[in-house]
Protein backbone atom coordinates (compact mmCIF):
# COMPACT_ATOMS: atom_id res chain seq x y z
CA UNK A 1 0.00 0.00 0.00
CA UNK A 2 3.05 2.15 0.38
CA UNK A 3 6.37 2.19 0.28
CA UNK A 4 8.94 4.58 2.74
CA UNK A 5 12.75 5.07 2.15
CA UNK A 6 13.93 4.65 5.25
CA UNK A 7 17.79 5.11 6.42
CA UNK A 8 20.33 4.42 3.31
CA UNK A 9 19.19 1.34 2.00
CA UNK A 10 15.80 0.35 3.65
CA UNK A 11 12.48 0.86 3.26
CA UNK A 12 9.47 0.37 5.71
CA UNK A 13 6.32 -0.81 3.44
CA UNK A 14 2.80 -1.01 4.63
CA UNK A 15 1.23 -3.82 3.65
CA UNK A 16 -2.50 -5.08 3.47
CA UNK A 17 -2.47 -9.11 4.09
CA UNK A 18 -5.41 -11.33 3.81
CA UNK A 19 -3.98 -13.20 7.09
CA UNK A 20 -2.76 -10.51 9.44
CA UNK A 21 -4.23 -7.46 8.48
CA UNK A 22 -3.19 -4.16 7.33
CA UNK A 23 0.94 -4.19 8.84
CA UNK A 24 4.43 -2.18 8.82
CA UNK A 25 7.58 -4.00 7.91
CA UNK A 26 11.09 -2.88 7.69
CA UNK A 27 12.56 -4.24 4.26
CA UNK A 28 16.51 -4.17 5.28
CA UNK A 29 18.64 -3.20 2.14
CA UNK A 30 15.95 -2.86 -0.68
CA UNK A 31 16.53 0.15 -1.99
CA UNK A 32 20.38 -0.87 -2.97
CA UNK A 33 19.54 -4.99 -3.32
CA UNK A 34 17.05 -6.00 -6.22
CA UNK A 35 17.71 -9.99 -5.75
CA UNK A 36 15.38 -10.02 -2.67
CA UNK A 37 12.45 -7.80 -3.47
CA UNK A 38 12.76 -7.26 -7.26
CA UNK A 39 10.09 -4.95 -8.31
CA UNK A 40 7.65 -6.57 -5.62
CA UNK A 41 7.59 -3.24 -3.28
CA UNK A 42 6.73 -1.28 -6.24
CA UNK A 43 3.12 0.15 -6.05
CA UNK A 44 -0.07 -2.05 -7.17
CA UNK A 45 1.10 -5.28 -6.53
CA UNK A 46 -0.30 -8.15 -5.06
CA UNK A 47 2.56 -10.56 -3.10
CA UNK A 48 3.24 -13.30 -1.33
CA UNK A 49 5.10 -11.78 1.57
CA UNK A 50 7.50 -13.70 3.77
CA UNK A 51 8.48 -12.14 7.06
CA UNK A 52 8.66 -12.30 10.73
CA UNK A 53 7.55 -10.63 13.60
CA UNK A 54 9.45 -8.65 15.71
CA UNK A 55 8.88 -7.17 19.12
CA UNK A 56 8.26 -3.97 18.13
CA UNK A 57 5.60 -2.40 15.67
CA UNK A 58 7.49 -3.50 12.70
CA UNK A 59 7.51 -6.77 11.06
CA UNK A 60 11.00 -7.95 9.10
CA UNK A 61 10.50 -8.51 5.60
CA UNK A 62 12.58 -11.07 4.18
CA UNK A 63 11.32 -11.84 0.49
CA UNK A 64 8.87 -11.40 -1.70
CA UNK A 65 7.13 -13.05 -4.48
CA UNK A 66 4.87 -11.16 -7.11
CA UNK A 67 1.15 -13.27 -7.63
CA UNK A 68 0.03 -10.42 -9.83
CA UNK A 69 0.81 -7.12 -11.18
CA UNK A 70 -1.61 -4.27 -11.53
CA UNK A 71 0.86 -1.96 -13.78
CA UNK A 72 -1.73 -1.20 -16.12
CA UNK A 73 -3.10 0.75 -13.83
CA UNK A 74 0.05 3.72 -14.27
CA UNK A 75 -1.15 4.23 -17.76
CA UNK A 76 -4.42 6.20 -16.69
CA UNK A 77 -3.60 9.30 -14.06
CA UNK A 78 -7.47 8.47 -13.25
CA UNK A 79 -6.79 4.97 -12.25
CA UNK A 80 -3.47 6.11 -10.53
CA UNK A 81 -5.95 8.63 -8.73
CA UNK A 82 -8.72 6.24 -7.58
CA UNK A 83 -6.33 3.55 -6.44
CA UNK A 84 -4.75 5.95 -4.69
CA UNK A 85 -8.12 7.54 -2.85
CA UNK A 86 -8.96 3.80 -2.22
CA UNK A 87 -5.71 2.92 -0.67
CA UNK A 88 -5.15 5.64 1.69
CA UNK A 89 -9.18 5.38 2.91
CA UNK A 90 -7.64 1.37 3.86
CA UNK A 91 -4.59 3.05 5.18
CA UNK A 92 -6.84 5.38 7.64
CA UNK A 93 -9.77 3.21 8.19
CA UNK A 94 -8.41 -0.10 8.92
CA UNK A 95 -6.76 -1.09 12.00
CA UNK A 96 -3.05 -2.79 12.54
CA UNK A 97 -3.12 -6.36 12.96
CA UNK A 98 -6.60 -7.00 12.73
CA UNK A 99 -7.98 -9.67 9.58
CA UNK A 100 -10.07 -7.80 7.47
CA UNK A 101 -10.85 -10.31 4.69
CA UNK A 102 -13.45 -8.35 2.95
CA UNK A 103 -11.71 -5.39 2.73
CA UNK A 104 -8.45 -6.99 1.41
CA UNK A 105 -10.27 -8.86 -1.11
CA UNK A 106 -12.48 -6.16 -2.04
CA UNK A 107 -9.51 -3.86 -2.72
CA UNK A 108 -7.93 -6.83 -4.53
CA UNK A 109 -11.29 -6.82 -7.14
CA UNK A 110 -11.55 -2.82 -6.95
CA UNK A 111 -7.41 -2.85 -8.14
CA UNK A 112 -7.94 -5.86 -10.95
CA UNK A 113 -11.46 -3.35 -12.14
CA UNK A 114 -8.96 -0.70 -12.59
CA UNK A 115 -6.07 -2.44 -14.25
CA UNK A 116 -8.28 -3.87 -17.21
CA UNK A 117 -10.45 -1.02 -17.81
CA UNK A 118 -7.15 1.81 -17.41
CA UNK A 119 -6.70 3.27 -20.98
CA UNK A 120 -3.44 4.78 -21.54
CA UNK A 121 -3.32 8.29 -21.31
CA UNK A 122 -3.64 10.33 -24.75
CA UNK A 123 -0.64 12.63 -25.44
Amino acid sequence: MRSIDYRDSDRIVTLLTEDYGKMSAIARGARKSQRRFGGALQPYVLMNAYFRLGRGELAHLERVSVDRSFHEILRSLDAIGAAGAALAVIRERVPDHEPEPAVFDTAVRFLAALNEGAPAEEA
